[in-house]
């Protein structure tokens, strides 16, 4: 399994690459943190200022931040790419956590795609307490963004995908005076319970993504120049 400092090294050398391809194609090299943006960075991006929550989380080298929910998918979908019997109810396409390391509009991006297949469907698997509604899927921005980045790594990508909600729940734990206690990885367990809601990302959409992408990447740029040297 491929360590932390073994991944930075090798992004870094597929950073360097990619911007040698930009530089020759004639752009300029727009300067970001971590040299790349990812889903998060992107589509948390609101409107108005950049935010000082939003430089904590997303400037400097400790920037990187876990929940126990957060945990908790991360060891379903592990569990689902080894074939585990607890969570074999899920639906999945056959391809776990591909990669992609792609050229934004001159903006690296990284992105890991939950599952997909050879013809490039993709199924974006939320494993939370709270339901996703239809409403909240057809707003999802990580959906606009994997459609296009699996359009530039491959040049071609379905227009039909889809989220798979999967309940998780986890105990209200309590101690001595009726002090609520942090619940851990460990407290989550599944429901059984899981929809899976379909959804049609147009190439309008995914321009609009390709937008979005370099607008960010700019403001991210512009104030990292005025407040980077904070953080």
């Amino acid at each position: 399994m491929e360590t932390y400092p073994e991944k930075k090294a090798r992004l870094k050398i597929a950073l360097d690459k990619m911007h040698a391809e930009i530089i020759a194609a004639g752009g300029t090299i727009i300067n970001l943190p971590k040299g790349y943006l990812s889903h998060s960075s992107i589509t948390m991006r609101g409107k108005g200022e950049i935010t000082e929550s939003y430089r904590k989380q997303y400037y400097g080298e400790g920037s990187f931040f876990s929940t126990p929910p957060m945990e908790f998918g991360n060891k379903v979908t592990d569990a689902m790419e080894h074939g585990e019997e607890w969570v074999e109810f899920i639906p999945h396409l056959p391809i776990f956590e591909r990669e992609l390391f792609v050229n934004v509009r001159g903006v690296p991006v990284l992105m890991y795609i939950d599952t997909s297949n050879e013809n490039n469907r993709f199924c974006e698997q939320k494993t939370t307490k709270t339901r996703w509604t239809e409403a909240k899927i057809a707003k999802h921005e990580q959906l606009d963004l994997y459609s296009l980045g699996l359009q530039l790594a491959d040049g071609f990508v379905e227009d039909e995908c889809s989220l798979v909600w999967v309940e998780a729940i986890a105990p209200i734990v309590t101690r001595g005076m009726g002090l609520k206690k942090f619940t851990t990885v460990d407290d989550y367990t599944l429901s059984g319970n899981f929809e899976e809601t379909p959804r049609t990302i147009t190439q309008e959409m995914r321009d609009a993504m390709a937008d979005k992408v370099l607008r960010v990447a700019r403001e991210i740029e512009e104030d990292l120049a005025a407040v980077g040297h904070l953080y």
